[in-house]
């Protein structure tokens, strides 16, 4: 059995300052906790936990025989701090909070605070939007109101104010029931969109199932529905609905950006709901870069990286986290304009994104910066680099999946090419072919690409290499046209291997065919061979 990594993913979820405060809490205790800080910025400073690199560092000491134990308590000093630190943190208690003192002072007959209490978890609870607290702050006056039977703090008679109370409830009860409805379709869809190739045989069949689910009455109007809350869900419902099964991307970008600006109108609730609200301006940045919107994902990036300045929420490391996201964004940005000039900075940026913010947790959007950084440094003809980056991130064992792997691989390949090693480049392709041959459809590109390489490599003249690159070519293209939108068809012909190949075709430097795939140019230039 493994040792936990509990501990260590507890700590990799710390922001810097919140680890300096801790260290600086362990350090007022005296002594007996030193042995306890090792252990903390030793964890602290690891990428991967190694928990034997750890005990060695103590010897025989009693610690190393016994470092479970140390483990445990120190992971129970660390959410100690972690709960009161977030408690510090807030400038008001939280509806729950107040609803649990009004209820104490209930109970000690103390009518009146009580009733104070109650309003202040009320109105709470409504900037919130928690409807189940809210529902229990009506019910609760109610109570009170009935025991008291001598009229209401209000000055309303008992009746009056009974009456009154109760449609407030059924108000409540009615707000619930249509974010219920609400998060059903949402919920849906969304569960489903994942299996949309297991589901349907046709994207028609996915389109009428999805149009279906939006019949729904309650996803008529959302200036009908009563809560942000419901709004929330109602826009992202039609995003998923349109853009996962009807590939209306346009429209799917309007509403991505009304859930945006749905925040952004209602400063109180995006304070409240940062993290929220930044997985919404993400939303609308992966489909403003489907629809060519390049400004908003500019907009998009900056508000990514400094929303909790730009706004007023409390800086996480989950908020950090979406500056990591931020760099794939920019990735995808730059590959689209080729902004070779810049890429120094990007890449910088990137990769140091990639030490502050990266985790296990994070593999998969370490793998697509990598990606990234590769593809352009590749393009700008930095081969040593990008082999350096590429073997990184092929030795990176939490990205395990069969595609990551073999992209990679492809990728290395014709970087093997470009510096000449041929037969590096022939050895990578048939490793390569042996690891795709169970998942044959699942990896058509690349099988057709490495298959082409290694009768390319043995090729004798530049006739038959020109013949084979031409053969290819029209091969991918008839993979391309068989993929349905604009987009997902520019990020095919934007593969590296496809841009490699085509600049052999028209024997240009690989900058200027992937010029060609960006602004549209026709799959191959025909040329004769030199």
């Amino acid at each position: 059995m493994t040792p936990s990594s509990d501990l260590f993913d507890l700590i990799q979820s710390m922001s810097a300052a919140e680890r300096r405060a801790f260290t600086a809490s362990i350090r007022k205790t005296g002594n007996a906790d030193v042995l306890l800080l090792r252990v903390f910025t030793s964890i602290a400073k690891q990428r991967k936990y190694d928990e034997t690199a750890i005990t060695e560092l103590f010897g025989d000491a009693p610690i190393a025989r016994n470092f479970a134990a140390y483990k445990h308590h120190l992971y129970g000093l660390v959410v100690r701090f972690l709960t009161i630190s977030a408690e510090g943190d807030q400038k008001h208690p939280s509806a729950t909070e107040l609803m649990q003192q009004a209820s104490i002072l209930y109970q000690r007959v103390l009518y009146e605070q009580s009733y104070k209490m109650i309003i202040r978890a009320r109105k709470a609870a409504e900037r919130s939007e928690e409807l189940d607290v809210l529902y229990r702050s009506f019910a609760d006056e109610r109570n009170l109101v009935v025991t008291r039977q001598t009229g209401h703090f209000t000055g309303e008679d008992v009746k009056d104010a009974c009456r009154r109370i109760d449609g407030e409830i059924q108000r409540v009860i009615g707000l619930m029931a249509e974010l219920a409805a609400v998060r059903d379709v949402q919920t849906r869809l969304f569960v489903d969109h994942t299996k949309v190739s297991q589901r349907f045989t046709s994207m028609e069949e996915s389109r009428l199932w999805a149009e279906s689910i939006l019949n729904a009455p309650i996803m008529s109007d959302v200036s009908a529905l009563g809560t942000d809350t419901a709004k929330q869900l109602w826009y992202h419902a039609h995003i998923i609905a349109l853009s996962v099964y009807d590939n209306q991307y346009e429209s799917a970008f309007s509403y991505a950006m009304g859930l945006v600006n749905l925040f952004e109108n209602n400063p109180d609730r995006l304070r409240s709901f940062g993290l929220n609200y930044l997985r919404s301006v993400a939303t609308a940045s992966t489909i403003a870069i489907w629809v060519g919107r390049n400004e908003v994902v500019r907009d998009c990036i900056h508000k990514l990286r400094n929303g909790a300045e730009l706004f007023g929420f409390v800086r996480t490391e989950a908020v950090n986290r979406f500056d990591l996201q931020s760099w794939i964004y920019e990735g995808a940005l730059r590959e689209d304009l080729l902004d070779i000039a810049n890429l120094d900075a990007y890449v910088d940026g990137a990769l140091d994104a990639i030490e502050r913010y990266g985790s296990h947790e994070r593999a998969y959007d370490e793998h697509q910066i990598q990606v990234y950084c590769i593809s352009l440094l590749m393009i700008a003809e930095r081969w040593d680099q990008a082999a350096d980056l590429c073997a990184t991130a092929l030795a990176d064992r939490r990205s395990t999946s069969l595609y990551s792997t073999v992209l990679l691989k492809t990728m290395l390949c014709v970087l093997q090419i470009l510096r000449g090693n041929d037969d590096l480049a022939e050895s990578m392709a048939t490793s390569c072919l042996r690891t795709i041959r169970k998942n044959p459809e699942m990896l058509r590109s690349s099988q057709l690409f490495l298959r082409m390489i290694r009768k390319w490599l043995s090729a004798c003249t530049p006739t038959e290499r020109y013949r084979l690159i031409q053969d290819y070519l029209c091969e991918e293209q008839a993979l391309v046209n068989e993929i349905e939108g604009h987009h997902q068809q520019r990020v095919y012909l934007n593969s590296t291997h496809i841009i490699w190949a085509r600049a052999q075709a028209a024997h240009v430097r690989m900058v200027e065919a992937a010029q060609n795939v960006s602004t549209g140019m026709p799959t191959t230039v025909e040329r004769q061979p030199q």
